[in-house]
């Protein structure tokens, strides 16, 4: 978001200056670049017949409820759900913070159930001492997974690989999921 009219004024050695003042939502950020970056990585697998989307507009938009779409009925927005043929195997919700709390996992089970994912995962900042991966546990058909992103990590490119990597093992393993 940029503030119009606004500006932020320095006092500096050769006297005040302004500067142009904007505002960026980390959270939003981190979600789009995840997304992106799974993406990006899914079509770099020539073997993958896996599309990473938004769950926040169709197709990955989806209603909470199996009936006929209506026009007032809740919708499911996962911020990133995994494709594979007629099937969502994987969705997942992108968090900017290095922690995740109950509300977030009570966010992401209707998500999985909604959406017959044999996975389900909260992508979150890493601690600086978690691994990539922390399984969590099984409720039905789905595994529940925390996955810490490094964003100061030595290499970038390596912690992209390494998430794109688990996301697509997680989409291909040979637990089905149902179509929806």
């Amino acid at each position: 978001m940029i503030l119009a009219g606004k500006s932020l004024s320095l006092d500096g050695r050769h006297g005040d200056f302004d500067a142009a003042s904007f505002v960026l939502n980390f959270e939003d950020l981190f979600e789009e670049y995840i997304r992106e970056v799974v993406s990006a990585g899914f079509r770099g697998i020539p073997t993958s017949d896996c599309t990473a989307l938004s769950g926040k507009v169709p197709p990955g938009r989806k209603s909470f409820f199996d009936d006929p779409e209506l026009p007032t009925a809740p919708t499911a927005q996962p911020d990133l759900v995994i494709q594979r043929k007629d099937a969502w195997p994987v969705v997942a919700d992108v968090k900017y913070r290095a922690a995740t709390k109950r509300e977030d996992w009570n966010q992401l089970i209707p998500y999985a159930v909604r959406y017959r994912a044999s996975t389900a995962a909260i992508i979150h900042l890493s601690d600086g001492e978690r691994s990539l991966a922390v399984r969590h546990g099984k409720l039905q058909d789905t595994t529940y997974y925390s996955l810490a992103f490094d964003l100061a990590a030595a290499s970038l490119e390596s912690e992209e690989s390494a998430l794109v990597t688990a996301l697509h093992g997680f989409a291909t393993e040979s637990h089905p999921s149902a179509p929806v």
